[in-house]
């Protein structure tokens, strides 16, 4: 199924069709601190981002993130397998996808780059796979095979009680 919404400044969310894209609020509001995943130097250096949680292929989860300033306009569509298109983007640079639990720049899964000049291609770099969706497990086998017990009727009385005493 596919979604879209429109991003402008750090909080404004608006023309939402869809469900797979969920904001993130953060704690100031719309605004999450993320660590920097580009250009990084000796220490984590932490930006302003919009993250959402976005659900792909068999409802597993990634997250959008987005650095916003406070003029940062784009429009994400969402094509409901996890690939993303953007348009009509202004003051933004970058925007990548993480898995749900982390957000480590080696644990990357696409990255997107925007250009500088107006009108130029977006750049993407998949660095990692989506999620799958989990398989499913089958269930055990009934067993299928008969025991058959036999029993010897025809014992005679005297080999009963010979085996009973020596026993």
């Amino acid at each position: 199924m596919a979604d879209s919404l429109l991003l402008k400044g750090e909080r404004s969310i608006s023309k939402h069709t869809g469900t797979e894209m969920t904001h993130v609020q953060g704690t100031s509001g719309g605004v999450s601190r993320f660590p920097r995943w580009y250009d990084r130097g000796g220490s984590i250096q932490y930006i302003n981002c919009a993250i959402f949680n976005v659900k792909v292929a068999g409802n597993q989860l990634v997250k959008l993130v987005v650095p916003v300033t406070k003029d940062t306009e784009v429009t994400i569509h969402h094509d409901g397998e996890g690939n993303f298109t953007f348009s009509g983007y202004r003051y933004i640079s970058r925007a990548a996808v993480f898995p749900e639990i982390s957000c480590a720049p080696a644990d990357m899964i696409t990255e997107y780059q925007f250009p500088k000049i107006s009108g130029g291609a977006v750049l993407t770099r998949t660095l990692g796979k989506l999620p799958s969706a989990p398989k499913k497990e089958e269930a055990p086998k009934k067993a299928t095979s008969k025991f058959e017990v036999k029993v010897d009727t025809k014992t005679d009385k005297k080999e009963f009680k010979k085996n009973l005493m020596t026993d």
